[in-house]
């Protein structure tokens, strides 16, 4: 494929014009009516600290490589309920992940989505 300079012919334009259809179809400039765009000059990992991403990922393997690019703190269960894809038991592969300290297993499974949804634990124990 890159004889031909595909992935930069192709691949890249393609790329772009996704990323600015997501901006515009997604509001992003109606929200933000000053917003310019430019290039970046940060490299792209300098935003991981912001992604999150949910666990279902169906292989120990994938979750392994999951927590290693965004960290135990930016990970939550996925269950993609209603959908037939996901687990049958939301968070059993985290569960039975016996690498796992119980700490990521505990961010992973409620205290990461309360955090991201700005609730508290105590709240929701009587």
């Amino acid at each position: 494929m890159s004889k031909y300079w595909l992935p930069w012919l192709v691949g890249m334009p393609a790329e772009t014009t996704t990323a600015i259809c997501s901006v515009i179809f997604g509001g992003v400039l109606e929200r933000f009516p000053n917003l310019k765009l430019f290039e970046c000059d940060v490299p792209p990992h300098r935003y991981l600290s912001r992604i999150y991403s949910d666990s279902l990922v169906h292989s120990e393997e994938s979750l392994n490589l999951l927590l290693k690019v965004l960290t135990e703190d930016n990970i939550l269960l996925g269950s993609d309920y209603p959908f037939p894809l996901g687990e049958h038991i939301p968070g059993k592969l985290v569960e039975d992940s016996k690498h796992l300290a119980k700490t990521t297993k505990d961010k992973t499974l409620g205290i990461n989505a309360l955090k991201f949804f700005g609730l508290e634990l105590k709240d929701f124990i009587w």
